[in-house]
Order: C-alpha cells, then sequence, then structure tokens
C-alpha cells in the first residue's frame, strides 16, 4: 500500500455465522478500536442484540433494535439489573433489510452509526475497560464482523510503500478489510495485491483523486495488462471509508463505505 493514508487491519472477521455468535475480543474494546457488523434482518423479525459483555457476563452495551416497537434500545446490565433504557433516534432498519452497525469506542463512550450515519453516543456507565467479548443474537443473519484497531500495525499516514506479508494465499471467500482517510493534499494511493517479492501484481486498486476515477489492473509477466476505470470514484477527501476485497473464484470484488462526517 502506498501513499499519504492512515490504514488499519483487521484482527479478526467472521463470515455468516450462525447466531448466537460469541466474538472474544481478544485487546479488550478501549479507545481505538471498533466493530463492525453486516447482515441482514430476519424476515418478519420481532428483535434482535449486539451486546459488549465483561468476562463475568456483566453487559457494558446492550444494542436492541426492536421492529414491533419501532425503536433500538440502548442499555447496559451489572450485577443482573438493566439501568435505564435509551431509545430516541428512531428505526433505521426494516425486517429484511441488509444492514452496516459500527461500534468505535471513545473516552466517552460508544459511538455508533448504522448504515454510515451517525446514530447515537452511548455515554459509558461503568467504564470502558470491563468489554472481553462480543454477542450477536436474535432475527438476524451475521454476513461479516470485523474487529480491528487503528493502534495496530500501521495506525498513522504512510509516507512510502507498506508491505503486509499475508501468512497464506487468498483462497476464494477470504477477504481483507482495510479503514483509512485519505489526506486532504492526496493525489493517489494504491493497494497491491502482489506476490512474494512484489514481482507480480494480482490486484492493482489505485484511485486517482485528480482524474476522478480507480484504477484496476494486473502486472504479471513482466508487463501491465488494460487499464479497468469505469464506476467512477465513491472516495473523498478527508472522508473515512472501509475497503472490503472478497476473493470469488472469478476475481477479487471489491465494496466500499463511506462514514458519513460527525
Amino acid at each position: 500500500m502506498a501513499g499519504n493514508i492512515p490504514f488499519t487491519l483487521a484482527l479478526d472477521v467472521a463470515h455468516n455465522r450462525p447466531v448466537p455468535y460469541h466474538l472474544p475480543l481478544v485487546n479488550g474494546f478501549v479507545p481505538g478500536y471498533e466493530v463492525v457488523v453486516v447482515g441482514q434482518v430476519q424476515h418478519g423479525a420481532d428483535r434482535f442484540h449486539i451486546n459488549l459483555e465483561s468476562s463475568t457476563q456483566d453487559v457494558i452495551f446492550h444494542f436492541n433494535p426492536r421492529f414491533h416497537d419501532g425503536v433500538i434500545v440502548r442499555n447496559s446490565k451489572f450485577n443482573g439489573a438493566w439501568g435505564a433504557e435509551e431509545r430516541g433516534g428512531g428505526l433505521q432498519m426494516r425486517p429484511g433489510q441488509e444492514f452496516r452497525i459500527n461500534i468505535v469506542a471513545e473516552h466517552d463512550g460508544y459511538r455508533v452509526y448504522v448504515n454510515g450515519a451517525f446514530f447515537t453516543l452511548y455515554k459509558h456507565r461503568q467504564g470502558n475497560s470491563l468489554v472481553h467479548q462480543l454477542l450477536i443474537d436474535g432475527n438476524v443473519s451475521i454476513r461479516q464482523l470485523v474487529y480491528y484497531s487503528t493502534l495496530l500495525g500501521i495506525g498513522y499516514p504512510l509516507r512510502s510503500d507498506c508491505n503486509i506479508a499475508l501468512q497464506h494465499s487468498l483462497p476464494p471467500g477470504s477477504e481483507i478489510t482495510l479503514v483509512g482517510t485519505p489526506q486532504p493534499h492526496l493525489d493517489r494511493f494504491s493497494v497491491n495485491l502482489e506476490s512474494a517479492g512484489g514481482a507480480e501484481k494480482a490486484l492493482h486498486f489505485n484511485p486517482r483523486f485528480n482524474d476522478g476515477v480507480v484504477v484496476r489492473n494486473s502486472f504479471l509477466n513482466g508487463g501491465w495488462g488494460p487499464e479497468e476505470r469505469d464506476g467512477g470514484l465513491p472516495l473523498r477527501k478527508g472522508a473515512k471509508f472501509t475497503l472490503n476485497i472478497r476473493c470469488d473464484p472469478d476475481g477479487y470484488r471489491v465494496s466500499f463505505m463511506i462514514f458519513s462526517s460527525h
């Protein structure tokens, strides 16, 4: 990866998991960490929930869309007792609909985004150092779950090429998720999937802001192939995004999520 852009890497990624699903948050969930849940609400659903829990089953943060009531309830449970519910903000999803929920750990609470738009800031009730696992349950299907940190590896503006060795090849069904923010003065950056030593590039993904395009190409047997340039440029300078690259049997499927400013 090259260009002046801060990136983070996923710590743990789950795909198409049955519920209830528990994900150990091995490094906790303190400021600098985020979870992304992509899924689909089941048809005829009543409710589902996402919990951030302690090792003693206290619920530090309970995020609970209730479709029959038209609300998303937020709460905490300590020593077996629920606290006061927070219910404002409406319900930005429907049964049968796909969704993306981002929960960002901050010093004063958990900042939540629904489908890329800011939804709420849930203030800490007993600090943020207690979280040890994430639980998802209810009338929902999980498509993707990402747990990552901006504190790891390359969570700072890159001034030169940064190479990350993958522990194994990318078979069909595997995915890579990157999170970043293009710097305001940026002209372009690139993400390459390449062989050991970089002699060949299976995928060259190259947003070019001055040209308004995302160039895709491959460098094989010592030469570049024909460029693919259609699709426009969905990225914006200064706007945080997630970039997901999925390996399919016939190629690479690339998708973006742009975070709304707040």
